[in-house]
C-alpha cells in the first residue's frame, strides 16, 4: 500500500513528460527544424541560380517549395523573389517563359510580407520600389501602390521619401498638381538639398509656377556654388546635362515650346554632336511654325547620325514641304 503514491507520482510524471514532448516537439520543429530545412532548399536555389533554370516557371516552382515550409525565414525568400523580379523588370524580360507568373506570385508574397511587419521602413521601401517598377509595365497596380504609400505616410509622416514616391505615382497618372504638392511638402522638411530643390523646379514647370521654378533653381545654384563643383555643371544654369534635359521635357509637356527650345539650345552647346537633341529641336521649331529652322536642325541630326535619322529626316522634311 505504501508504494501506491509512488506509482501515482511516476505515472503523473510520465503524463507530464509526454504532454511536454507533445508541445515541445512541434514547437521545436517549427522554430528550428523547419527553418533549417527551408534554409537548405533556399541555399540550393541560390547556388543553382541562374544556371540551373531554363524558365522562370522552374525557378518559381522551387521558390514555392521553399515557401511551403512556412517558417520564420519566409521573409528571406520573399526578399530574394523581389530582387529577381526587379531584375526581370529592369531588363524587360517579360516575354520569357514564366516571367509574368513569377512577377504575379512575387506581388502576392510582397503583400504577405507587408502584413507581417508594417513598421520596417527598409522593407516598406523595398516593396514600394518593387510595386513602382511593376507599375511602369502594369498600370493596373497604380491604385494599390498609391494606397500603400498613403498608408505608410500616415504611419511615418516624417519619412519624406514617401512624399517623393507618391509624387512619382502622381506624375505617372498625369496628376501634376498632386505631384507638385507632395514634392513641396517634402522639400519644406529640408530646403537645403539641391536634388530635392531640382525636383521641385521640374514639378513647378508642369503646374506653371514659374516663381517656384526660379526660386528652386536659385537654391540649387547657391548650394552647388558653395560646394565648388562647377566643372560638373553647365555654368549658365548650374545644372547637369541630364537635368537640363528633364526641364526641357517638362516644358514640352506643358506645351511651352519656346522655353523648351531655350533649354535644348543649352543641351546642344554641351553636346553639339548629339543628333537626338537636334532632331528634338527640329520638332520644337515646327511646333513654333518656324519651318526653315526645323529643316535645318533635322538635316543636322541626319548629318550627325545618318543610320538612325536619315530616313526619319527625309519623311519629316517631305511632310513640311507638302
Amino acid at each position: 500500500m505504501r508504494e501506491e503514491p509512488n506509482f501515482k507520482r511516476k505515472y503523473l510524471f510520465l503524463v507530464i513528460l509526454l504532454l511536454s514532448l507533445g508541445l515541445f516537439l512541434p514547437l521545436f520543429y517549427y522554430l528550428h527544424l523547419r527553418p533549417i530545412k527551408q534554409g537548405v532548399v533556399y541555399h540550393d536555389i541560390m547556388k543553382s541560380y541562374p544556371e540551373k533554370y531554363q524558365t522562370y516557371d522552374q525557378l518559381l516552382s522551387d521558390f514555392n517549395y521553399a515557401l511551403s515550409y512556412d517558417s520564420l525565414a519566409n521573409h528571406h525568400i520573399r526578399r530574394q523573389m523581389i530582387y529577381i523580379s526587379a531584375y526581370i523588370t529592369k531588363k524587360g524580360l517579360f516575354d520569357l517563359e514564366g516571367a509574368q507568373r513569377f512577377l504575379n506570385r512575387t506581388l502576392a508574397e510582397a503583400e504577405k510580407e507587408l502584413e507581417a511587419e508594417d513598421e520596417n521602413l527598409e522593407k516598406v521601401t523595398l516593396i514600394i520600389n518593387f510595386y513602382y517598377d511593376i507599375s511602369k509595365i502594369a498600370p493596373s497596380v497604380l491604385p494599390r501602390l498609391e494606397a500603400m504609400i498613403k498608408k505608410y505616410m500616415s504611419i511615418n509622416s516624417g519619412y519624406e521619401w514617401l512624399y517623393f514616391k507618391l509624387a512619382d505615382v502622381y506624375m505617372m497618372k498625369g496628376n501634376y498638381d498632386g505631384a507638385f504638392e507632395m514634392i513641396e511638402r517634402a522639400v519644406s522638411q529640408n530646403t537645403m538639398n539641391d536634388q530635392k530643390q531640382f525636383k521641385l523646379a521640374v514639378a513647378a514647370v508642369l503646374v506653371s509656377r514659374d516663381d517656384i521654378v526660379k526660386s528652386a533653381l536659385d537654391v540649387v545654384r547657391r548650394i552647388r556654388q558653395s560646394e565648388g563643383d562647377s566643372e560638373a555643371y553647365d555654368k549658365e544654369v548650374f545644372l547637369t546635362e541630364a537635368e537640363i534635359y528633364l526641364i526641357a521635357q517638362a516644358y514640352i509637356k506643358r506645351e511651352d515650346f519656346l522655353k523648351a527650345l531655350q533649354y535644348y539650345k543649352r543641351l546642344t552647346r554641351i553636346s553639339p554632336e548629339n543628333a537626338s537633341y537636334h532632331f528634338d529641336m527640329a520638332m520644337l521649331y515646327l511646333a513654333l511654325n518656324d519651318n526653315e529652322k526645323a529643316i535645318r536642325e533635322a538635316r543636322r541630326a541626319s548629318e550627325l547620325d545618318s543610320f538612325n535619322y536619315a530616313d526619319k529626316v527625309d519623311r519629316f522634311i517631305s511632310a513640311i514641304k507638302r
